[in-house]
């Protein structure tokens, strides 16, 4: 139930770790165990998003018309004052190394 997805990239396990924050369906990082969000970035590849928002985060999180949620940097302008915007994993994780290896990111 976890692995590489058709598309190269890792597919978290659905089930009883994942939680919902702000709407947002959540999964445990495999490598630090923090709630991660899994996205779609402007060239459609995966990421892992910190399911809390940040003061300093830079990505918005959106639903695409297929239901695929996307994780965007906004416009200076749209994303002025934007309490909700949220950090990569990847500038987060405590067990990069690790996160790496088991996502193929």
């Amino acid at each position: 139930s976890c692995g590489p997805t058709s598309g190269g990239g890792w597919l978290p396990p659905v089930g009883g770790n994942s939680r919902v924050v702000e709407n947002w369906q959540t999964e445990p990082c495999p490598a630090c165990g923090g709630p991660i969000v899994w996205a779609l970035d402007s060239q459609l590849k995966r990421i892992a998003v910190d399911a809390e928002p940040s003061p300093d985060g830079t990505l918005r999180l959106s639903t695409r018309w297929d239901g695929a949620i996307r994780a965007l940097v906004p416009s200076k302008k749209l994303g002025f004052g934007l309490r909700t915007l949220r950090k990569s994993h990847l500038r987060t994780c405590t067990r990069l190394g690790q996160f790496k290896r088991l996502t193929g990111l």
